[in-house]
């Protein structure tokens, strides 16, 4: 397990917002679970997904594409949209304290 921690770390080590949420997802999945979860994330970052449909993708543990979008009941996509604002609004707190700084 500290193997596949230090996998998912290393892989978001450049965003500290996505870092801490999907530490946080951590505390939620069994071991097996969270590592196909980081399998998934590391496709997303290698096809340079947008960091708030990474942050939606953990906070929810749904990937939503056009393509399934309709698929979502209306409760998953307000989930999902949230979490994009929810993503861009950590971004613009921590863009300020980094400003600050």
């Amino acid at each position: 397990m500290t193997d596949i921690v230090s996998r998912a770390e290393t892989l978001l080590s450049f965003n500290p917002i996505l870092q801490r949420t999907l530490k946080a997802k951590r505390a939620e999945m069994d071991p097996v679970e969270f590592s196909e979860f980081v399998d998934i994330i590391a496709i997303g970052l290698k096809v340079d997904w947008p960091a708030d449909k990474l942050y939606a993708m953990i906070k929810t543990e749904r990937m939503a594409t056009k393509n399934n979008w309709k698929l979502l009941t209306k409760k998953e996509r307000k989930e999902w949209s949230d979490a994009c604002r929810e993503y861009d609004a950590l971004a613009v707190l921590q863009i300020r304290e980094e400003s600050r700084s």
